[in-house]
């Protein structure tokens, strides 16, 4: 996560569609990584899980895990979120969200939200 004054941008690894074991698999596989879990906002069914993406993490489980599970490309990959107090606004990615989106494939998903500053 960065912080810049008016500006939050949060990089993730989200996958949806893992079952209650695939989840559980996942919590012991990201060791000092917080594993969030909830619902995908089109289909309550469907689980949506996010861990972070850290610059100093360990990641090389994630690929085989991806795979062990049959989880399509489509359900997985980088989750960035930008919240400025700006109408426009933009984002890059640092190299080592770049480097795991690289290596594992995946979709590369933006969420972006301006809260005005209160004047």
């Amino acid at each position: 996560m960065t912080e810049d004054g008016d500006r939050t941008v949060q990089y993730h690894f989200r996958i949806m569609g893992l079952t209650v074991e695939g989840i559980e698999e996942l919590r012991s596989l990201a060791v000092g990584l917080p594993v969030r879990q909830g619902k995908h906002y089109r289909d309550e069914r469907v689980s949506v899980v996010t861990i972070p993406i850290e610059e100093d993490a360990d990641y090389s489980w994630l690929a085989s895990f991806l795979s062990r599970h049959g989880i399509g490309q489509d359900l997985y990959g980088v989750y960035i979120s930008l919240t400025t107090s700006r109408d426009e606004d933009g984002v890059g990615l640092p190299s080592h969200v770049l480097a795991l989106s690289r290596s594992v494939g995946g979709t590369v998903d933006f969420s972006f939200c301006s809260i005005p500053d209160e004047a």
